[in-house]
């Protein structure tokens, strides 16, 4: 027997939002941090109520008054020690008063960093940070980058094509290029992430990757900023055949510790008396690029830093290099007997082919000069009422070649001096110096 057609479910829309329970609800804040984040969290919190419990003060601070919690944190932050009885780091106490931070502005909607309620407590903090910096506990450890003989070492060490060589040869690849930070979401990565790409075509074709992947990561959780890396192909180099039909790999990716551990292991196979940390190499790509004078928001731009700022943590790294070419400088402007001498033999650092050349070929460059309206500006501003030029507008613009590349509108105000490259403007009759920047764009 046919059923009856009720047409009144065929207009039942399906509902267009969802609905989550509060565990869900619970779950999606949590996760908004990451694990590594949410440890710390748990650490504060773990150290500031064990203080309150040997003080035979309430562990409750869910429910402390304000200013009690504001007494309680002043306290807190003088008076916190480690294990062995010993005051902690600034960098310690500060990650600490950041997490007891987070938990409390997810519990209570309260900031003990920026409220005018906790003022008590936060003049306590910076006292305490002046006085362990006083004690000699104020100092960062940063990851220092790979020295230039270390990398080239461990490189040399993985050239022996076996499955645990090349697998460590494509982790320092995947960190260096791609400014990668310790482990972080190398679980995760597919063949499918990566894009095998070229560009240009004939002899000027060129082949590279990149990861196409949109990643969440440490420094982008909310952004639509993606790093934009690529490790292009060095032609000419030796390529590798692999000639094994044995079973190199599974589909199982590294666990999570054999990660972690993937540099310290490296620099064990490698003979290296010095320990490094995966972020070293993180560290590594920030330092190479910046001695090499790219600009800090091309950096980023591969490494996925979210300012300028957070790069001084790598690029302010002097290397052991720099330090001793200082320091013969300085004992060679001590001497005082007949063999002193001021040779720049000490400081290899700037020789002649680390610098960057410029060849006088109009076909090469371009210097892009000010215009007559900016020069006229220029001198206006720089020019005495009772000079004896007079005013800018009646001075008699002359062209003055600038190494046979260029020519400059030169105003008696100001001359073109010395015989480097190129000739830098300076103010004459005393009008002190300026500094005139020349845009140099390859043709």
């Amino acid at each position: 027997m046919a059923g009856v057609h009720d047409e009144s479910t065929e207009n039942v829309k399906k509902p267009r939002f969802a609905s989550i329970n509060d565990d869900k609800y619970q779950q999606i804040l949590r996760e908004k941090d990451s694990i590594n984040t949410q440890k710390a969290t748990k650490r504060a919190i773990k150290l500031f109520i064990n203080y309150l419990e040997e003080k035979d003060l309430p562990s409750d601070i869910e429910n402390y008054p304000v200013n009690e919690l504001d007494k309680v944190l002043s306290k807190f932050y003088a008076e916190a020690r480690n294990k062995n009885g010993e005051l902690y780091k600034t960098t310690t106490l500060k990650n600490t008063r950041y997490g007891i931070n987070r938990y409390l502005t997810e519990k209570r909607d309260i900031d003990i960093m920026k409220d005018p309620d906790f003022m008590k407590s936060n003049k306590m903090f910076k006292a305490m940070s002046v006085q362990l910096k006083r004690d000699g506990l104020g100092g960062i450890e940063h990851y220092p980058p790979i020295e230039e003989d270390h990398i080239k070492t461990i490189y040399s060490s993985l050239t022996q094509m076996d499955p645990v060589s090349l697998q460590q040869k494509v982790f320092i690849d995947l960190m260096l290029y791609f400014g990668r930070r310790g482990r972080e979401n190398l679980q995760d990565l597919k063949v499918k992430d990566f894009e095998f790409s070229k560009q240009g075509g004939g002899d000027k074709e060129h082949r590279y990757i990149r990861i196409q992947r949109d990643e969440l990561t440490k420094n982008h959780k909310e952004d639509t900023n993606t790093a934009v890396g690529k490790m292009y192909e060095v032609k000419g180099r030796p390529k590798t055949t692999i000639n094994d039909d044995s079973v190199w790999y599974d589909a199982s990716p590294l666990g999570h510790n054999t990660l972690g551990a993937m540099m310290p292991a490296i620099c064990e196979k490698a003979g290296l008396g010095k320990r490094y940390t995966n972020h070293s190499l993180r560290a590594t790509t920030v330092h190479v690029l910046d001695e090499a004078d790219f600009a800090g928001r091309h950096i980023m731009s591969v490494t996925g830093h979210k300012s300028e700022n957070s790069l001084k943590t790598y690029t302010g790294f002097t290397s052991d290099r720099a330090l001793h070419n200082m320091s013969n400088v300085i004992s060679e402007s001590l001497r005082t007997d007949a063999t002193s001498t001021t040779s720049t033999a000490a400081v290899p650092d700037r020789n002649v082919e680390d610098m960057f050349q410029i060849e006088n070929d109009s076909d090469i460059i371009d210097f892009m000069l000010l215009s007559d309206s900016q020069m006229n500006n220029l001198c206006q501003d720089i020019t005495s009422t009772n000079s004896s030029h007079g005013p800018v507008a009646a001075c008699e613009q002359q062209q003055v070649n600038v190494n046979k590349t260029a020519t400059y509108s030169s105003y008696p105000c100001i001359n073109n001096f010395g015989n480097g490259y190129p000739n830098y403007p300076v103010i004459t009759n005393n009008y002190g110096n300026i500094n005139i920047n020349y845009n140099i764009i390859p043709k």
